[in-house]
């Protein structure tokens, strides 16, 4: 699997990645300024799929962020950090590796985004239309307040 690694997550998680057999790119390496505009946009559609880290606990505000690159067809995996980070590269291989044939596996059958939780013990897929339902609930609830 080609992958494109956030700077979000430490650049030690690619080599890593290329050990267990995967391409892997370091975002920063690309000469692009910051996700999502259009050219990153463009760069995006040559990895299977963005890993990237959260750092919103939300899911909702991340998607609202993050929108433009998830309607754009884009697969991200999304790891859920620990709270507090003794070593970036080491706690993102914690979310990695225990579960990765299954978030592996959601990429690969057309989820749009998959969540890692922290230590990688739980993963969650949602398709397309799944992440569709959550940002028109978001918009939803943004015009009550308006």
């Amino acid at each position: 699997m080609h992958i494109l690694v956030d700077q979000t997550l430490a650049y030690e998680i690619c080599p890593i990645l290329e050990i267990l057999g995967h391409e892997a790119t370091y975002f920063n390496d690309l000469g692009v300024d910051a996700l999502p505009d259009l050219e990153s946009l463009e760069i995006l559609q040559n990895y299977d799929c963005f890993l990237t880290a959260a750092i919103f606990r939300d899911p909702v505000e991340w998607l609202a962020i993050h929108e433009a690159m998830l309607r754009h067809g884009t697969k991200v995996v999304q790891l859920r950090l620990p709270k507090v980070i003794t070593d970036p590269a080491l706690d993102a291989l914690r979310c990695l590796v225990p579960k990765m044939e299954r978030w592996l596996t959601c990429v690969e059958e057309g989820c749009s985004l998959v969540v890692v939780s922290s230590g990688g013990m739980k993963v969650r897929g949602r398709m397309k239309d799944e992440v569709a339902d959550m940002l028109r609930q978001r918009d939803d609830s943004d015009e009550v307040y308006r």
